[in-house]
């Protein structure tokens, strides 16, 4: 009897609770609407917030085609590292709309850490500046979900602007 009961508690705590996709779902729904929203706000006291601190790694891995269509530019690298202090004051700055648009989420990961892999579109201007997937690195800290690293792939639009 007691072996039943510790198998049934196992399979309840296996398949509720935080454990559960849609509990992970739910904290990358939640985190990528919120980087959204403040990208298209251009709010930047709400952009840093959710980060756990401006150090964090941001990195763009341009992709090939890119690097092969910039070929004229030497300076171009194939792997880019980001600030959230420099990026929040372009958000502010810019006189262009920005959005970012989040798909396709998948989430893996306990209540402590977690990683969120999304496919993306980054538009400027009402129009697609660079798209690919991009992996949050979130870690649940006193104050909630933290995004404490990024890293994206970049594919910047075809000349026909797709």
């Amino acid at each position: 009897m007691f072996a039943r009961i510790i198998i049934l508690c196992f399979i309840f705590i296996a398949t509720t609770g935080f454990g559960s996709t849609d509990s992970k779902n739910n904290v990358v729904a939640e985190i990528t609407a919120k980087f959204s929203r403040a990208v298209a706000e251009k709010n930047a006291v709400h952009f840093k917030s959710l980060f756990l601190n401006e150090k964090v790694s941001w990195f763009a891995v341009i992709s090939e085609q890119d690097l092969n269509r910039n070929k004229a530019n030497p300076s171009q690298k194939k792997v880019n590292l980001h600030e959230i202090g420099p990026f929040s004051e372009w958000l502010v700055n810019t006189q262009e709309s920005t959005e970012v648009k989040f798909s396709d989420c998948k989430a893996s990961g306990d209540a402590d850490v977690m990683v969120a892999d999304c496919e993306y579109a980054f538009s400027l201007g009402g129009k697609k500046n660079n798209y690919g997937r991009e992996v949050f690195i979130l870690i649940n800290t006193e104050s909630g979900w933290k995004i404490s690293g990024i890293a994206f792939s970049a594919t910047g639009p075809k000349k026909d602007g797709k």
